[in-house]
């Protein structure tokens, strides 16, 4: 372990001690992290120069002994979490503790033109007024299939775009601010995980209906990338109509194909706007409606079901629009409990775009110094977790990656050239030398 890992982890470790169990003194951020007292000595000297830790007064020991009680300090650099759903683009302001401060949504990004456009006014509309240059990172959770060591989205349906450059075009254009990119269903889950108080199930299927379907998957804590980085497309899986007919999944439910079908079914759907599917299971339907509706329920249930059969989760969750949410999250509950050799629970998110941003946001989180009882450092086909933790001898859950920022050279938050601490790029050289 070369030295610069080493400072690395001393500075992770003390930074969660202090996070964690702050106003804490020295010899207590000594005795949680098992760390000499010279090394945490050194350690919180460099963490008070960067910002992230502070004197908070003097204390008595048990002993009797004057000591100085430090404390984290988690409002004086931000991240900004970015959405790109295909139609859409949301951004949200996030202090170093998690609160989210500030928030813009905009319409109509529908293109891969239109997200380089719009994301760069959209993060400084986000940190509403808040200085640039205490913006640590940018995370982005997009729709498609992401390689989140490259920044790259590898394809993207919604989109209709294959290796897109996406973190580092976004990074250049804020100036070489380290930009993380995720699938928005990992991002989900990562976000799920790091706002629930409890952590107890390491093995997770995510299941998510917005304008596609996608998957995610957490195997004994980590997401599963697999082979590729294309684990987790639901919306791939070929299904079987009660009709025989065959089709996708997200043919058959995604929100634009299943809008499709509707109004081809009922002529009271052929002049619905584009909102109609949030009426859905709010008033009777048409039989005809009916029948598209339950067609949908069954393909998506049995989907669900089979991937629960070969993955054995400990849970599965089910993000889905409140339409989505009323039609499709009872029949799923009831399947779940009843047709498998052990019941799987159910849990229900109607508001995914709020769980993809925490998500990215503790994406962008795990490139700063910062440490978070949700990482870990990344086993091969999965990735670590969101906030800072970068050892694999934490105590810690990993869910995302260390170390996949795209950043131009001069990263405004490379603390260490303003008396601060590492940079984009030497996030990436620790994370490349860390042992396997």
């Amino acid at each position: 372990m070369g030295p610069s890992l080493l400072r690395s982890l001393n500075m992770q470790a003390v930074l969660a001690s202090v996070r964690d169990h702050g106003p804490i003194t020295r010899a207590d951020v000594a005795r949680t992290t098992h760390l000499s007292p010279v090394t945490v000595s050194a350690t919180v000297r460099l963490l008070i120069q960067q910002g992230f830790v502070r004197e908070a007064g003097p204390t008595l020991t048990p002993a009797g002994k004057r000591a100085t009680l430090l404390e984290f300090v988690g409002d004086v650099f931000y991240v900004v979490a970015v959405v790109a759903d295909g139609s859409s683009l949301t951004a949200a302001c996030f202090d170093l503790s998690g609160h989210r401060l500030s928030g813009v949504h905009r319409r109509g990004v529908d293109t891969p033109a239109a997200v380089e456009r719009e994301l760069p006014p959209a993060v400084d509309e986000a940190l509403a007024g808040r200085a640039r240059d205490r913006l640590l990172a940018v995370g982005v959770a997009v729709t498609g299939t992401v390689d989140p060591q490259r920044g790259v989205v590898q394809e993207s349906g919604l989109f209709g775009i294959r290796r897109w450059p996406l973190g580092a075009r976004v990074s250049q254009a804020l100036g070489g601010v380290a930009v993380v990119v995720e699938n928005d269903v990992n991002a989900l889950l990562v976000g799920d995980r790091y706002v629930r108080a409890h952590r107890d199930r390491a093995n997770i299927l995510a299941v998510c209906l917005t304008q596609g379907v996608g998957g995610a998957i957490l195997v004994r804590g980590s997401i599963y990338h697999g082979h590729d980085h294309v684990a987790g497309e639901l919306g791939a899986l070929s299904t079987q109509g009660r009709d025989g007919s065959t089709c996708t999944l997200e043919q058959a439910v995604g929100e634009r194909f299943l809008l499709e079908r509707l109004r081809r079914s009922d002529p009271s759907f052929a002049a619905a706007d584009p909102g109609a599917l949030e009426r859905l299971g709010e008033a009777p339907l048409s039989p005809a409606a009916r029948a598209v509706v339950d067609d949908a329920a069954d393909r998506l249930v049995r989907s669900v079901v089979n991937a629960a059969v070969l993955l054995a989760p400990d849970e599965v969750v089910f993000a889905a629009r409140p339409w989505g949410a009323r039609l499709f999250g009872e029949p799923m509950r009831r399947a779940l409990a009843s047709e498998l050799s052990h019941p799987v629970p159910l849990r229900i998110l109607d508001d995914p775009v709020a769980a993809e941003l925490a998500g990215a946001a503790a994406l962008a989180m795990s490139v700063t110094p910062l440490t978070d009882p949700l990482s870990a450092s990344p086993q091969p086909g999965q990735s670590g977790a969101p906030g800072a933790d970068l050892g694999r001898h934490a105590r810690a859950v990993p869910l995302v990656p260390t170390g996949t920022a795209s950043s131009g050279a001069g990263a405004p938050w490379d603390r260490r050239t303003a008396g601060g601490g590492p940079s984009a790029a030497g996030t990436r050289e620790r994370a490349a030398s860390r042992p396997s």
